[in-house]
C-alpha cells in the first residue's frame, strides 16, 4: 500500500464543510480501513491555524471546529516529520517547478517516503501535470 502524505487542503476539508468533504470523508475511510501509513511535515500544524483562524475570521467557521481541526491530526495517527531532512529536495523543487515552498515539502515528504500528497489543491494538480513528480500527487476530486 502506498503512504499517504496528507496537506493541509485536504484535512481541512474533514472539519469544515465545503466542496468536496464529503469525498475526503469517503478517502479518509478508505485509508483507514486499509491501514494506510499517513504522513505529514511538521507544516501542517502551522498551515491548519492559518486556515482555521481565517475561516473564524471571515464568519465561515467557529472556533470549536478550529479547535476540532487543530486535534485531529493526532486522532487520525499522522506521523509527523521535520522538514531539515528533505527541505534541500524541496528548495529543488520550487526552483523547477511552479510550486510554493510549501506544496514543495509536501511533496519532498512523498518522495521521501515513496508515497502520494492527497489534496485537494486543483492549482498544485496542474502545476505538476505532466511532470515528473505528477505521480506523486492524487487531487482528491480524483479519488
Amino acid at each position: 500500500m502506498t503512504p499517504a502524505v496528507l496537506d493541509a487542503s485536504f484535512v481541512a476539508k474533514l472539519v469544515f464543510a465545503e466542496r468536496s468533504s464529503h469525498e475526503a470523508m469517503k478517502r479518509m475511510g478508505r485509508l483507514a480501513r486499509t491501514r494506510t501509513p499517513l504522513h505529514a511535515p511538521e507544516l501542517l500544524h502551522a498551515e491548519i491555524v492559518s486556515i482555521s483562524s481565517r475561516k473564524v475570521r471571515e464568519g465561515n467557521a467557529l472556533p470549536v471546529q478550529a479547535r476540532r481541526l487543530l486535534e485531529l491530526p493526532a486522532k487520525l495517527g499522522i506521523v509527523f516529520w521535520k522538514m531539515e531532512p528533505f527541505a534541500g529536495f524541496a528548495l529543488e523543487l520550487t526552483l523547477a517547478a511552479d510550486v510554493s515552498a510549501h506544496d514543495a515539502v509536501y511533496l519532498a515528504l512523498a518522495e521521501r517516503v515513496d508515497g502520494k500528497v492527497i489534496t485537494a489543491d486543483a492549482r498544485l494538480a496542474r502545476a505538476l501535470a505532466g511532470g515528473p513528480l505528477e505521480h506523486r500527487l492524487e487531487l482528491l476530486d480524483e479519488v
